[in-house]
């Protein structure tokens, strides 16, 4: 039988026999000792397994840790156990790092016969560490754990290379931490690095000082949105359409305002940009409202779902301006080809049905959609 399999028959045997243990003594004797005979060592013989491990010196008098594991006469590890309804074995760690202290042993283990806390000494030698270099959990074990776990067996323990993956673990553990640190930072008060980072993935101009000072708290609120947006999108069954390729938005400044089509261009921009994810709708209508004050943020909210319903092929009621639905209509025929326009078109037809049927005569309507079917 392999290690792998004899871990999960003895995950079979904790959930079959955990019920009827009810002292400290039966979770040694039930869970824990069938734990270290699965790593390869003779419960039976003391000279491997001693349990009741005195700490030895006068001072420690009547201390003494449950097991001692030895290897070649030389002491290796020692546990410390608990009932298996200890849940929150933090509490113990003072009482194992005293044991530690007093023993020479490279590693403790710290366990509730289901839960195993593996330590060692990296920050300071013969100071148990805080936190444990390895933590198992074999009612819910991990394919990485078990190969952790194989190193500690019998036939391959090695303390050189134990304590080096410790260290190694120990590591990681503290770059990602710093780096979770780093991200909550700049999500709180992003950086202007870290600004100009998302906003030159977007904004293909020079970025000013001022462009960039102002973009600052939008790019955190940015961020915020996209992630609520994608826990959402995990959890749903709508597909998205996606454009052959992706548009580049290009925020306009004030020097390009010229031309009613330049306006209109500006408003596709912004409208592609929040569809896409890359903007609050809230902070593109404020945006296109402070570029041209003609264009309130309840109307550029018109004006996107107006884009979004064409894209689905779905029914928008509200009407817009015939060059702003020509640039609609350009602009997804050129981003999403004849099938995209083809959809567009479908959208166009039943809002122009609707008004008809509401008694507004949309002449003009007609008139655009059947130029752009023609098309297809």
């Amino acid at each position: 039988m392999d290690f792998k399999e004899s871990v999960k028959l003895l995950t079979e045997h904790i959930m079959s026999c955990k019920s009827d243990l009810h002292s400290e003594e039966a979770t040694k004797t039930s869970l824990v000792l069938p734990f270290f005979q699965i790593l390869g060592y003779d419960i039976f013989n003391t000279s491997e397994v001693k349990p009741e491990l005195s700490c030895g010196k006068w001072f420690n008098k009547g201390k003494k840790v449950d097991y001692g594991i030895y290897h070649d006469g030389k002491l290796s590890m020692i546990i410390e156990c608990k009932h298996l309804s200890e849940t929150n074995l933090a509490t113990h760690f003072a009482q194992l790092d005293y044991y530690f202290h007093a023993l020479d042993a490279k590693f403790a283990i710290l366990t509730n016969g289901i839960t195993y806390q593996f330590y060692t000494d990296i920050d300071k030698t013969n100071k148990m560490d805080e936190l444990p270099f390895l933590e198992i959990d074999l009612s819910n074990i991990e394919e990485s754990q078990i190969a952790a776990l194989r190193m500690f067996h019998k036939s391959s323990f090695e303390i050189d290379a134990i304590w080096k993956y410790a260290k190694h673990s120990k590591e990681l553990d503290i770059i990602t931490t710093e780096i979770k640190d780093v991200i909550k930072r700049e999500l709180s008060a992003p950086s202007e690095d870290f600004a100009r980072y998302f906003i030159s993935k977007v904004y293909k101009e020079e970025i000013s000082q001022c462009l960039l000072e102002h973009s600052i708290e939008l790019v955190k609120q940015t961020i915020a949105d996209a992630t609520q947006m994608t826990s959402i999108s995990s959890s749903s069954t709508c597909e998205i359409i996606k454009p052959y390729k992706e548009s580049i938005v290009t925020v306009p400044n004030d020097s390009c305002i010229t031309t009613e089509t330049e306006k209109w261009n500006s408003v596709y921009s912004y409208v592609v940009s929040v569809y896409l994810g890359k903007m609050h709708i809230a902070d593109a209508a404020n945006s296109i409202h402070n570029l041209y004050n003609d264009v309130a943020q309840s109307s550029f909210t018109m004006y996107y779902y107006a884009y979004a319903k064409m894209l689905s092929g779905e029914l928008h009621t509200r009407g817009i301006s015939s060059s702003l639905r020509r640039v609609l209509l350009d602009g997804i025929y050129k981003d999403y080809g004849k099938e995209g326009l083809k959809t567009a078109l479908k959208a166009y037809l039943a809002h122009i049905k609707y008004r008809e049927k509401n008694g507004v005569n949309p002449k003009g309507d007609r008139v655009i959609y059947e130029e752009y079917a023609s098309i297809i």
